[in-house]
C-alpha cells in the first residue's frame, strides 16, 4: 500500500505504472493463448447491447400489444395495405386521378407520389406475403417493422462507426451503447411507431459507411477508377434510399452539398479534380436514383424543374470547389503567376453568397419550402405561416425551460450536474475531433451533425435527423478518449522495452477514465429512465390520442362507430391531426390530415371551426363542397365530470392553473383562430380568480379559456363541445348533465399591467376577473342544463353521437371523474 504518512514512498508510487502494465501485459498474453477470446467478449458484449436496444425499444408493445402509436402510423399501413393487394407498382397510382386517394383532402384527394415516399409502405406490403404464414395480421406486422429496422440499423453502425474511428473498438461499443440507451436515437423506431424517420436510419449509416469507404479513396492514386467509381453509386445509391424512405434525404443530401462546398476551408490541398469529379458523380446519382421516390425531388422543385427553387442553389453551389481548384490548386494552367484565391478568400465568398439567398428569400425571389426554411431558422428574415408555426414538432427546444430540458434528457442527459458528459456535449466535442483529425469523411461527418444539430435547434422535428450522426461523432469522441485508458499492444510494448516511458501520461489517463465513468454513469441513468418512460409509454390511440398515459378506449368505439354507421361518402370535418385514422380506419372523406399539404383547405378548415355566424358556415361549406345531408363534425376534449345527488353530473372542461385550459381540441383552437385568420383577443379570455388564503395574502389563479358562460357568443367549435355535454341525457337516460364554467366582470387587459406579457404572448386583449366568496372561498359560477342547449332549436347541425369514456386508473379528487368526450355532429347545409 502507499503510505499516507506525511512522506511518500516515491518507490511505491513508480511501481503502480508497473502493476499498471504488468496487468494488461498478462491480458494480452492470455488473449495471444486463446487468440478467440478478446473477440468472444468483443462479440458479446456488442450482442448485449443490440439486445438491450431492441428490449427497450419494443417494452411498449410487450405491455399494450401492437398499436400503432401515433396518427401517421396509420397512412403508412394503408399505403402497405394497397400496395399487398394491388401490387408494387399500384403506390404510383395513388395520385388525384385515383378515386381511392379522395378519401383523403375531400374532394380533390391526395397524390402520394408527391407527398409520401414508397420504401416503407413497399416493404410492409411486399414482406407481408411471406409473414403472413406465422399467423400474424398486416397491421401487427407494421408495428413490429421498426424493431426489424432498428436491428439492421444496429449492423449498419457498425460499419460506420468501425469506419470512421479507424477500427477504434472502443469508438463501436460507444456507438452500439449511444443507439440502446439515448432517447433521441430510439424514439423513432419503438414497436408500434410505424414511421419514416427511425426506418431511414439503417441507410444514413450505410452512407455514411460508403462515404468513409470513397472519402479515403478519392486522392489516393493506389486505388484504380473502378474502384472510387464504384464506391461513389454505392452512396449515391444508399443517399437515395434513405429518400426512398424519408424526407430526410433533403437533409443527407444537403448536409453533402455543403460539405463538398465546404471542405476547401479545411483542406485546400485535397480539392483535386480526382475530388470534384467523384463528389458530381456522387450528387448526380443521388437525384436520379432519387427518381423512385419523386416527393423529395418535388419538394426542393427539381421535378418538374423550378428555377427559382432551392434545388437549382444546391446545383450551383456545387461548382464552387471548381472555381476553388482553377484558382487556387491549378492557377497556372490558366496562365496566372500565382493563386488569386485562398481559403480566407474563398470563405468569405461563402459568406456573401449565403446572405445573398438569404436576401433573395426573404424578397420572395427565391423560394424554399416553409418547413424547410423553418429548420434553417430563416423565420427571422420572413415570417413563417401560422401553419406551420402551429405543429407541436416545429417547435424549437430553445422555445421554453420544458423543451429545453426534454432536449437534455433525450440526448442522455440525466442530471443537471452531468450536462457536460451527457452524449450531446460528446458530440459537440466530437466535432472538433473530427475535424482535428482531418480525415474528408470524419470533416464531413462532423460538418452533417453541425448542420443537423442546427435544423434540430430550430425545430425539435430535426432530432433524429441529428441524431443520425451525432451518434456517429459522440461515440468516435467517446472512443478515443476510453483507448487513452487502456493501454494498446504496442504501448504495452514500448513499456517493455522503456520501462516507464509510455506513450500516455499517467494524468492523461487518470482524466480520460474520470470522464469515460462520468459518460457511462450518464448513460446508464439515462438508460433507466428510458426503461421506465418505455414501459408507460401508451399508443396515442389507446390513450384517446390525449397527452395523458392512462388507457381510455373511446377512439376505438368512435372508429368502429364510423366505420359502421357512416356511409363510405360520408365527410367527417375535424381539425387535422385526425384525419389519417378517421380516413383509414372509419373508411369516410376528412378535410384535412397529417400531411398538412394545402394550407388554403386548413385555413378554410380552421375557419369553420371558429364561425360564429350561419351565413359564414354555409359559403365555407359550399367552398369546400361538402356533401348535403352527410357531412359530419368531430371535435373532443377532456371534462371533469363531478357527480352530485339524483345522479347528476356537473361537467366542465379539464383545467390546471396558468394554463389553456383542455388538453386537445380546446389548447389546439388557439391555432385554429391563427390559422383562420381571425383575432384571438375576440375568442380567448384570461380567467383571473382570486382565492382568499389568509386576512393579509391573496393568491391570484388564472386560466385561459373561451366564455363558456356566454355560449350563445360562441364559436362553432366550443358550442359543440357545450351542446353536446348537455345532450349526453339523450344518449343516457339513466343521468342529467350540467355544464358549468366560470364568470364574473370583463376588463381590458393593459389595464392589469401583470398579464400585459401574455397580452404581446398569446395576443389576449380581456381579462375575465372571478369574484371569490370569502366565506366559501368558492368562485362565481353560471351553471346551463339540457333546456339552455346552444343548438336546442337548430335546423342546421344536431347532434349525432356522443362518446364519453373514463381514463383507467386516474384517480380524482372528491366524486370527480376525468373523461374524455367525443362529439359527432350531423351538419344539414341548406343549398
Amino acid at each position: 500500500m502507499i503510505s499516507i504518512n506525511n512522506t511518500i514512498d516515491l518507490k511505491q508510487v513508480v511501481c503502480l505504472p508497473s502493476v499498471f502494465y504488468g496487468f494488461f501485459n498478462k491480458l494480452y498474453e492470455l488473449f495471444e493463448l486463446k487468440p478467440n477470446l478478446h473477440k468472444a467478449i468483443y462479440v458479446g458484449l456488442l450482442l448485449v447491447l443490440l439486445t438491450l436496444g431492441i428490449y427497450l425499444r419494443a417494452l411498449p408493445g410487450l405491455h399494450y400489444g401492437l398499436e400503432f402509436f401515433e396518427a401517421d402510423s396509420f397512412i403508412e399501413y394503408w399505403q402497405a395495405k394497397y400496395i399487398y393487394e394491388k401490387g408494387p407498382l399500384a403506390w404510383y397510382a395513388l395520385t388525384r386521378d385515383n378515386p381511392d386517394t379522395h378519401i383523403f383532402w375531400y374532394p380533390n384527394g391526395r397524390d402520394f407520389t408527391r407527398s409520401s415516399y414508397p420504401g416503407l409502405p413497399m416493404w410492409i406490403g411486399l414482406t407481408y406475403h411471406i409473414v403472413k404464414y406465422f399467423n400474424i395480421s398486416l397491421r401487427e406486422w407494421a408495428c413490429l417493422t421498426p424493431l426489424v429496422f432498428a436491428t439492421l440499423s444496429y449492423i449498419t453502425l457498425y460499419l460506420a462507426i468501425r469506419e470512421i474511428s479507424r477500427n477504434n473498438k472502443y469508438a463501436v461499443i460507444s456507438a452500439f451503447t449511444l443507439y440502446s440507451l439515448m432517447p433521441a436515437a430510439s424514439d423513432r423506431s419503438i414497436a408500434g411507431f410505424v414511421e419514416k424517420e427511425g426506418v431511414a436510419l439503417t441507410f444514413i449509416f450505410l452512407t455514411v459507411f460508403f462515404y468513409s469507404k470513397l472519402a479515403r479513396m478519392i486522392n489516393d492514386k493506389k486505388y484504380s477508377s473502378r474502384e472510387k467509381i464504384v464506391y461513389t453509386i454505392l452512396t449515391s445509391l444508399a443517399i437515395a434510399i434513405v429518400g426512398w424512405f424519408w424526407g430526410g434525404y433533403i437533409y443527407i443530401l444537403g448536409t453533402f452539398i455543403g460539405f463538398i462546398v465546404l471542405y476547401p476551408i479545411f483542406n485546400s490541398k485535397a480539392i483535386t479534380l480526382e475530388y470534384i469529379k467523384y463528389h458530381l458523380i456522387l450528387i448526380i446519382l443521388a437525384i436520379v436514383f432519387e427518381l423512385v421516390s419523386p416527393a423529395n425531388l418535388f419538394a426542393i422543385g427539381l421535378l418538374p424543374f423550378k428555377p427559382k427553387s432551392i434545388g437549382l442553389i444546391m446545383l450551383c453551389s456545387i461548382l464552387l470547389p471548381l472555381l476553388f481548384n482553377i484558382l487556387h490548386v491549378n492557377y497556372k494552367k490558366i496562365g496566372l503567376k500565382k493563386p488569386i484565391l485562398n481559403s480566407t478568400k474563398y470563405f468569405f465568398i461563402i459568406v456573401a453568397l449565403a446572405i445573398l439567398v438569404i436576401v433573395l428569400y426573404a424578397q420572395g425571389i427565391i423560394h424554399i419550402g416553409d418547413r424547410f426554411a423553418w429548420a434553417l431558422g430563416l423565420r427571422v428574415f420572413k415570417p413563417a405561416p401560422p401553419l406551420v408555426e402551429s405543429i407541436e414538432e416545429h417547435q424549437s427546444p430553445l422555445s421554453s425551460p420544458t423543451m429545453f430540458n426534454q432536449m437534455l434528457n433525450s440526448w442522455g442527459s440525466s442530471h443537471p450536474a452531468l450536462i457536460l458528459f451527457s452524449p450531446l456535449f460528446m458530440a459537440i466535442f466530437g466535432i472538433f475531433y473530427l475535424i482535428y483529425r482531418g480525415g474528408m469523411d470524419q470533416v464531413y461527418l462532423a460538418i452533417a451533425f453541425a448542420l443537423g444539430f442546427y435544423s434540430y435547434l430550430n425545430a425539435a422535428y430535426m432530432e433524429a435527423t441529428a441524431a443520425s450522426t451525432g451518434i456517429l461523432v459522440a461515440a468516435s469522441f467517446i472512443g478515443f478518449v476510453m483507448s487513452k485508458i487502456i493501454p494498446s499492444r504496442e504501448e504495452i510494448i514500448q513499456w517493455r522495452i522503456k520501462k516507464y516511458k509510455t506513450m500516455v501520461s499517467n494524468t492523461t489517463r487518470l482524466i480520460a477514465l474520470a470522464l469515460t465513468v462520468l459518460v457511462f454513469i450518464n448513460l446508464g441513468l439515462s438508460g433507466v429512465k428510458l426503461y421506465e418512460i418505455h414501459s408507460i409509454m401508451i399508443p396515442g390511440v389507446m390513450s384517446g390520442f390525449t397527452p395523458i398515459r392512462a388507457r381510455n378506449d373511446v377512439w376505438y368505439k368512435v372508429l368502429d362507430f364510423i366505420s359502421k354507421n357512416l356511409t363510405r361518402d360520408a365527410v367527417v370535418i375535424s381539425w387535422w391531426d385526425y384525419g389519417y385514422p378517421l380516413s383509414v380506419s372509419g373508411g369516410v372523406s376528412t378535410i384535412a390530415d397529417g400531411a398538412t399539404l394545402n394550407g388554403t383547405q386548413i385555413k378554410l378548415l380552421a375557419k369553420l371551426l371558429t364561425t360564429r355566424n350561419e351565413s359564414e358556415l354555409f359559403e365555407l361549406a359550399k367552398l369546400l363542397k361538402l356533401p348535403v345531408n352527410n357531412t359530419y363534425i368531430l371535435t373532443f376534449d377532456i371534462f371533469l365530470f363531478e357527480k352530485q345527488g339524483n345522479n347528476t353530473y356537473i361537467v366542465r372542461p379539464y383545467y390546471s392553473p396558468y394554463n389553456i385550459i383542455g388538453l386537445v381540441d380546446i389548447p389546439k383552437s388557439i391555432w385554429m383562430i391563427r390559422i383562420g385568420e381571425r383575432n384571438i383577443g375576440e375568442y380567448m379570455f384570461l380567467y383571473d380568480l382570486r382565492a382568499s388564503s389568509g386576512l393579509s395574502e391573496q393568491r391570484r389563479i388564472f386560466y385561459i379559456s373561451p366564455r363558456f358562460d356566454q355560449p350563445w357568443d360562441l364559436p362553432l367549435i366550443y358550442k359543440i363541445m357545450i351542446d353536446g355535454i348537455l345532450s349526453l341525457s339523450m344518449f343516457n337516460e339513466n343521468a342529467t348533465y350540467v355544464f358549468q364554467w366560470f364568470t364574473g366582470n370583463v376588463y381590458d387587459i393593459r389595464y392589469q399591467s401583470e398579464y400585459v406579457r401574455l397580452k404581446d404572448i398569446l395576443g389576449i386583449e380581456r381579462i375575465v376577473s372571478v369574484n371569490i366568496d370569502p366565506a366559501s372561498i368558492q368562485p362565481s359560477v353560471v351553471s346551463f342544463e339540457f333546456k339552455d342547449r346552444p343548438f336546442a332549436n337548430s335546423t342546421y347541425i344536431k347532434p349525432y353521437m356522443i362518446f364519453a369514456e373514463p381514463f383507467q386508473g386516474i384517480q380524482m379528487m372528491g366524486n370527480a371523474i376525468l373523461m374524455e368526450v367525443v362529439f359527432i355532429y350531423k351538419l344539414n347545409i341548406p343549398f
